[in-house]
């Protein structure tokens, strides 16, 4: 008898230890109170317009674990090619949202100020980084107190620039679209980053039809980068599913329809 319990709890054990953990959000109270949401008599979720849309409540990321967004989606039959896009929203320790440009860096673009930059001032001189692509119309972002090994991102010091100019001696002189809060003293490392776009795993653009369309994306590991979009960013310690419905819908209000809305989180 002591051996069947014996054994009867060794299989308990071994079952609850791989079962998976399960989030749904298939009611309108699951999602943040400014989606618009009707429910309809079958139980699926209709958004109408243009709308950012998070689940109400963040998980806690774990980067060893495979994180599982599973929906179905469709556009309602008034709105062929509706656009979405569907992935996650990221969060720190205190649940402040990660903006792309906390993170994404230009790989490469590590360099110094070449000189004192006083706080006030809106250009600056940088010797000329390993990669170097004018960043005007790229989005790009300066980034300050960067440090080799990344241990500085997230990192929430971007400026954004509006010019650039090549100078002698590797010397580059950028203008930034804002003053500087403070002093920084030359030899400072700087670094350029990206200002978007966010992690769309499960659909990027997407135009839907009208039949259902089963989506799913996991996510595991970090990416330093933050350009692969299987992966966690650097400073990730919460996520919601996040969704960009009825995009490009400029004519008229549109809708998308959802529903088996759920994150799965397995070891």
């Amino acid at each position: 008898m002591k051996k069947m319990a014996s054994l009867l709890f060794c299989v308990f054990v071994s079952v609850t230890a791989f079962a998976a953990e399960v989030y749904e959000f298939n009611k309108p109270d699951d999602w943040e109170k400014k989606a618009v949401i009707n429910v309809l008599p079958d139980g699926v979720l209709e958004f109408t317009g243009k709308q950012d849309v998070t689940t109400a409540k963040s998980f806690k990321v774990d980067p060893r674990k495979k994180v599982t967004l599973s929906f179905e989606i469709r556009a309602r039959e008034d709105s062929i090619d509706t656009m979405v896009y569907a992935g996650f929203q990221q969060q720190d320790s205190d649940k402040i949202i990660l903006e792309p440009v906390y993170v994404r860096q230009e790989v490469g673009s590590l360099t110094t100020l070449t000189e004192n930059a006083t706080a006030g001032a809106t250009k600056l001189k940088i010797r000329k980084p390993r990669r170097w692509i004018k960043p005007i119309y790229r989005g790009y972002y300066i980034i300050f107190d960067a440090k080799n090994d990344l241990s500085d991102l997230p990192n929430t010091s971007g400026i954004a620039l509006v010019a650039a100019e090549d100078l002698a001696d590797g010397v580059v002189e950028i203008t930034l679209k804002k003053s500087l809060p403070k002093d920084y003293p030359a030899g400072s490392q700087v670094r350029f980053h990206i200002g978007g776009p966010y992690m769309y795993s499960a659909l990027d653009a997407k135009k839907l039809s009208s039949e259902w369309l089963k989506v799913s994306c996991t996510i595991t590991g970090t990416d330093p980068a933050a350009m692969d979009f299987k992966k966690w960013w650097i400073g990730t310690k919460y996520a919601k599913p996040l969704f960009l419905l009825n995009y490009k819908d400029f004519a008229k209000q549109k809708h998308t329809q959802l529903r088996n809305i759920k994150i799965s989180i397995e070891d």
